[in-house]
């Protein structure tokens, strides 16, 4: 149990899937957790060799004949899914009722602090328990869920209201568990130009490499600038490479035996430089993508990305996306202590 087939294309419709695989997640001694866990860090696995795989479904493996709980199959499903790459997403299918919709769901969002309505007490509130009710630990009252507070002392209100009326009606829900603080999210559509824009910097040799990391940033809503897809015949290749550096705001230098001794490669390094200089509006970021015996002397301020040795955890394409979005990185700023409280 907890091996999964090679991965074949979909002989279906392309607006289904674009490829499928079997997994084994029951025996004839019926499931275990350790066997769906196993399966879901395999597909996890899958999303870091595989840039063409972002989005899997699979159903609640082991609630049937492996007579796993919900719980104890959603928790290792999210727990082996851990190891995926950045923006990847594990969809789990579920038939049944808006309450094992919402148990399971929130299996996915694990608990929140919450705050007791009548005398103020704080309380970890587990999402797998039934929502719509919390017990107080301190003073024993019950009250509904939308009357308690959350950590911006707000009304909680109804834990689900939002994402159900996001999800279309359907017999079988999807419960979405991805690589995010929060691992239940609806991601809109972007609208509008793209937030950042890359310039790939490179040299002939490590094109392939260019190539794919272009193309996975694309996949991520950044816009990229590459010489294979914006210098047309009769383009003026100087003209088109400082247009290129100033319309981006991030400067991705491959760096390679071959990109340091590349004069285009220096050309392009110092056009960057000078719009950094100039105008603030330039970060250099340089990736790893082959060994070289010593650093240029004006690469050593800047934090390097090693793609090299790929197959880790984050991902060196992980690593990349934060440096272009840059999200708040530190734990949740907790709520002050209370001193004084009448009792």
């Amino acid at each position: 149990m907890g091996d999964v087939t090679e991965v074949l294309p979909f002989p279906g419709s392309s607006e289904i899937s674009a490829h499928f695989a079997y997994a084994v997640s029951v025996g004839h001694g019926g499931s275990s957790s350790a066997a769906i866990k196993e399966v879901a860090a395999h597909l996890g696995r899958l999303t870091q060799l595989r840039l063409d795989i972002r989005k899997i479904d699979t159903p609640l493996l082991g609630t049937g004949h492996g007579d796993l709980s919900d719980f104890v199959s959603a928790s290792a499903l999210r727990d082996g899914f851990s190891s995926s790459a950045y923006g990847s997403e594990l969809r789990v299918c579920a038939n049944g009722s808006k309450d094992r919709f919402a148990s399971i769901t929130n299996i996915f969002r694990g608990s929140a602090m919450v705050y007791c309505p009548h005398c103020s007490h704080d309380q970890r509130f587990s999402y797998a328990e039934p929502w719509h009710l919390i017990q107080c630990e301190n003073c024993g009252r019950e009250h509904q869920a939308e009357s308690w507070l959350n950590e911006d002392l707000e009304p909680l209100g109804d834990p689900f209201a939002d994402l159900e009326e996001a999800l279309p009606p359907s017999p079988q829900r999807r419960v979405v568990a991805s690589q995010e603080d929060d691992p239940i999210h609806l991601t809109p559509l972007q609208e509008g130009p793209p937030e950042h824009c890359v310039f790939l910097s490179h040299n002939r040799s490590d094109k392939p490499m260019a190539r794919e990391i272009g193309r996975f940033l694309r996949h991520h809503g950044v816009e990229v600038w590459f010489d294979e897809w914006d210098i047309y015949g009769g383009d003026s290749v100087i003209d088109k490479l400082e247009a290129g550096i100033k319309m981006s705001d991030f400067f991705l230098l491959l760096v390679s035996p071959a990109s340091m001794k590349s004069n285009w490669v220096r050309q392009e390094i110092r056009s960057a430089l000078n719009r950094q200089i100039e105008l603030g509006t330039m970060t250099i970021v340089p990736l790893m993508v082959r060994p070289v015996d010593e650093l240029p002397p004006f690469l050593s301020d800047w934090k390097r990305i090693d793609f090299i040795e790929r197959i880790r955890h984050p991902s060196p394409f992980d690593e990349l996306l934060t440096a272009i979005f840059r999200p708040n990185r530190k734990p949740k700023l907790g709520r002050p202590p209370i001193f004084g409280l009448p009792t």
